[in-house]
């Protein structure tokens, strides 16, 4: 009897001319060993040794792509389908990459090719892109006092923890300094940026000796004579602006 051997959903089905035949279908597939799971039957139960799957079946089983710019994380796990054992497999990837393995991990972003050889001397090539997200990148600007980071690339969203322990994207400094913060996106991957802030006021110790007085203010910003009850505002010609409780 004439018949063939078809494909569906990851599994073989034997049909033939005549339709009084009926035949389960019982999927081939080996482990990385090698190691066949099933073969093929048909309803009655009798093993069917004289069916040839050559070349070999590859079925992707799992594509992991690089997490971060710049690392080596990415995996590509495969599923073998076929009757003529052993399998051999030769891989080639990017920066000279190769394997014999069935599974490769510690993957760079780029193009994978597999060669899947049966025991005939039959093969199969399949071709993979593991792939990888865009520089995580981060600034930090300043508006007045204010400290903003700006951030693009990775993968949104983000997380920031500031060396003073904030955790927003934008701080107002209290004071001069050095001010870092750690940026981490969904994947995890970090960045670290620092800026440096000169112009937050100093204390009155610190101001400058030279400077001179230009008025006094209450909190309206109407200027008034410093004998007062009440919180008022020595303004000098430096920019520096002093706040005093003056009591009589």
């Amino acid at each position: 009897a004439s018949g063939s051997i078809s494909w569906n959903e990851s599994r073989y089905s034997w049909r033939t001319n005549d339709s009084t035949i009926t035949w389960s279908l019982v999927e081939i597939e080996t482990d990385s060993a090698g190691n066949p799971y099933g073969d093929i039957v048909y309803y009655l139960g009798n093993s069917l040794n004289s069916i040839v799957v050559s070349p070999p079946m590859v079925d992707l089983d799992k594509l992991v792509d690089v997490s971060c710019n710049g690392f080596s994380d990415g995996f590509i796990m495969l599923d073998i389908f076929g009757t003529a054992f052993p399998f051999t497999f030769s891989w080639t990837g990017p920066n000279g990459f190769t394997a014999t393995s069935q599974d490769i991990f510690n993957l760079v972003a780029g193009t994978y090719i597999v060669t899947v050889t049966d025991a005939n001397g039959n093969s199969t090539a399949e071709t993979y892109v593991v792939t990888e997200p865009s520089p995580l990148t981060a600034s930090i600007s300043q508006s007045v006092l204010d400290l903003t980071v700006n951030v693009s690339g990775g993968t949104p969203p983000y997380s920031y923890l500031w060396n003073a322990g904030d955790t927003v994207q934008t701080i107002t400094p209290s004071s001069n300094g050095i001010y870092s913060c750690d940026v981490k996106d969904k994947a995890g991957c970090i960045i670290n940026v620092v800026f440096t802030v000169t112009n937050v006021p100093t204390s009155i110790l610190e101001f400058n000796s030279e400077r001179k007085l230009l008025k006094i203010t209450n909190i309206l910003g109407k200027k008034i004579n410093k004998n007062r009850n009440e919180l008022l505002f020595y303004i000098y010609d430096d920019g520096t602006v002093e706040k005093r409780i003056t009591i009589e």
